[in-house]
């Protein structure tokens, strides 16, 4: 194991140094990440690979005690220009149309005030960044916004709203992008097929 991991760090490293990303991305955590992941989009030739994922991470939003509205403003101001230079880059490969950048979470906001902020819900907004010829068919709203009535319609109670989009409708929808069968779609997403296509996603 030892020696299969030397190997695959110096056959990285070559394949990192005969790659090059003209982007400058933000020197922060979430900009370094996708910074990377740029440098081996670009050096997927010399890595021998057609197809490629890569997860990156950004932490901080369980904001509690803390200014919510300040730190959420920070965080998505740092999300905003790393996916904004990853976009610029993947453009500048000539790949704006190959790639899919898309987030997701396990962690949303209710809509009830606890004097400082709101505190963990259910539901939450994400996007997908990518070409319209490999399925993401921007500037669109899946779903719809919900309706943030405090005992409203998509309160289900004690102020967590309903989200009108399942993760499995999304996964699903990637799952296909990515090229996966009926068989690998119902291995992975078991319940996706109790949910209707994402209309507006293609």
């Amino acid at each position: 194991m030892m020696g299969r991991s030397i190997e695959v760090q110096r056959v990285l490293a070559s394949a990192l140094a005969s790659s090059s990303v003209a982007t400058p991305f933000p020197d922060t955590g979430l900009g370094r990440q996708l910074g990377m992941a740029a440098k081996l989009i670009a050096a997927r030739g010399a890595l021998g690979l057609s197809r490629q994922c890569f997860f990156t991470s950004i932490g901080g939003f369980d904001t509690h005690g803390d200014d919510q509205l300040q730190r959420q403003a920070e965080l998505f101001a740092e999300i905003d220009a790393a996916v904004t230079a990853f976009n610029t880059a993947m453009t500048a490969q000539g790949l704006a149309d190959s790639v899919t950048l898309f987030s997701a979470s396990d962690f949303g906001r209710n809509l009830t005030s606890n004097g400082a902020g709101t505190d963990h819900g259910w539901g939450s907004h994400h996007f997908a960044v990518g070409g319209a010829a490999r399925g993401v068919n921007g500037r669109k709203l899946l779903g719809r916004m919900p309706d943030l009535t405090l005992n409203g319609p998509d309160d289900v109670g004690q102020g967590v709203w309903l989200p009108t989009t399942a993760t499995d409708q999304l996964g699903t929808e990637l799952a296909r992008w990515f090229g996966a069968d009926a068989t690998t779609l119902a291995a992975v997403w078991p319940h996706g097929g109790g949910f209707d296509r994402l209309a507006g996603w293609a």
